[in-house]
C-alpha cells in the first residue's frame, strides 16, 4: 500500500510539475492531486526537498526505462536511428518531459535543487550510455 502510495504521489508532482511549475509543486498541491490529506502526504515526504527529491529520482527513472523500452523496440532494425528519433521527439511532447524541464531550469537558479538535480543528470547519462553500448 505505501509504495502504491508513493508512485500516486510521484505521478501527482509530475502532474504539478508539468503543468503548474517548480514554484507550484509543494507538498500542498500535490497532495490535492494525490487525493491525499497534507498529514498523510507529510508521512511520506516530511518536507519540500524530500519531495522534490524522490520526484528527480521518479523522473529520470522513467526517463532511463522509456529509452531502454525505445533500443529494445528499435532492436537491430535497419531504420532503428530514425526510430529512436522518433521515440525522442514523441518524449519530448510528455508531462514527464516538462516536469524534467522545469526541474533542469529551476537548479539552475536553486542551489539545494541543483544538489540533488546534478547526481542524478549524471546518472541518467551514464545509464543511457550503457543502454546505448
Amino acid at each position: 500500500a505505501a509504495a502504491a502510495t508513493r508512485r500516486r504521489i510521484m505521478e501527482a508532482a509530475v502532474h504539478c510539475l508539468a503543468t503548474y511549475g517548480y514554484a507550484g509543486a509543494n507538498a500542498v498541491t500535490v497532495a490535492e492531486q494525490s487525493n491525499l490529506t497534507r498529514p498523510a502526504m507529510l508521512y511520506h515526504f516530511p518536507t519540500r526537498i524530500s519531495l522534490i527529491e524522490a520526484a528527480i529520482n521518479y523522473v529520470i527513472l522513467q526517463r532511463i526505462a522509456r529509452f531502454e523500452a525505445a533500443l529494445e523496440e528499435a532492436g537491430k532494425a535497419p531504420n532503428r536511428i530514425e526510430m529512436a528519433i522518433d521515440k525522442a521527439w514523441a518524449e519530448n511532447h510528455t508531462p514527464l518531459y516538462r516536469a524534467y524541464c522545469e526541474l533542469a531550469n529551476a537548479a539552475r537558479t536553486d542551489p539545494d535543487l541543483a544538489a540533488v538535480f546534478a547526481p542524478a543528470m549524471l546518472a541518467y547519462d551514464r545509464a543511457r550510455r550503457a543502454s546505448a553500448e
